[in-house]
């Protein structure tokens, strides 16, 4: 009988050994836990009696004052660069906000369209009148025969008198020399009218009967009408039309004149029917007649 071959049978495996379990992990998690709080607070009471005995050598000793100094001047500084840097940040923060806010106002200025200035009030005529020929107080005289009355001096008046007489009525303006420099009024009877003339000292009056005057800025002098004007003897108006053609009438036996900025419109005698052209305002226009007319405007 051939001898049999036995298979080999594999070695046992050896049994595994448990690590070795120090004492800190063999303690249930509340002893680690009690140990953690525990263990700094008792070295430190230990260092402290070790201290106070005077157990430690001298180099130890001087060894741990250095390393508490250092811990204490790390402390320090960390506190206090923190608060440095907190304080950066705010002030940071505060110019960052105050930039902002100065740049929205900024923005939000120059987004709002700026006011368009209120144009100037065109002048009215009476105060085109003040500026060219000058204001007063207004003179207001009466009296009977010849006189004479001060006026404002070398200034441009409206002239308004009325007569009762039968005779000579006239009115002279004269100078600082009392010589004569224009010649205002020169009619037979009674009166009623305005002028308008240049600047003197003094008005002459030349009268056999009662008589009125009254001396006023040119501005005080009834302004044009649109479309037409109507009077009856002297007569002086403010013009603020533009230009225009004018159908003038007059009824009446001596000189007819109508004067404006444009010079001499009309000089007739007698009566008077026609158109002229006129320029327009602002202008003074002076009207002499003995009789009614009319001014159409067109």
């Amino acid at each position: 009988m051939a001898d049999s071959v036995v298979p080999e049978m594999p070695a046992p495996s050896p049994e595994p050994v448990a690590p070795k379990k120090g004492w800190f992990t063999s303690l249930p998690l509340w002893g680690k836990i009690l140990f953690v709080l525990v263990w700094p607070v008792s070295l430190t009471y230990a260092v402290i009696v070790m201290w106070k005995d005077k157990r430690f050598p001298m180099a130890v000793r001087v060894a741990l004052t250095a390393v508490a100094v250092i811990v204490i001047a790390v402390g320090f500084a960390s506190g206090g660069g923190e608060s440095t840097t907190t304080a950066d940040t705010a002030k940071k923060a505060d110019t960052s906000a105050a930039t902002v806010s100065d740049s929205t106002v900024a923005d939000i200025a120059e987004s709002e369209p700026e006011p368009e200035p209120e144009p100037e009030p065109e002048p009215t005529i009476q105060e085109l009148a003040d500026a060219t020929y000058g204001t007063f107080e207004v003179i207001e005289k009466t009296g009977k025969g010849d006189d004479v009355v001060l006026l404002p001096e070398d200034m441009i008046c409206l002239v308004t008198a009325t007569h009762s007489g039968s005779s000579n009525f006239v009115l002279e303006v004269l100078d600082s020399g009392n010589q004569t420099v224009d010649l205002l009024v020169n009619e037979i009877g009674a009166y009623k009218g305005s002028t308008f003339g240049p600047g003197g000292i003094s008005l002459k009056i030349t009268a056999d009967g009662n008589w009125t005057i009254k001396v006023a800025p040119v501005s005080t002098a009834p302004v044009m009408a649109a479309d037409s004007v109507s009077g009856k003897g002297d007569a002086v108006m403010l013009n603020d039309g533009g230009t225009a053609i004018w159908d003038i009438t007059h009824k009446g036996e001596s000189n007819f004149v109508v004067e404006n900025g444009d010079g001499l419109l009309v000089n007739e005698i007698g009566s008077y029917d026609g158109a002229v052209p006129v320029t327009g305002g602002p202008d003074v226009v002076t009207i002499m007649a003995d009789g009614a007319w009319t001014i159409t405007i067109r």
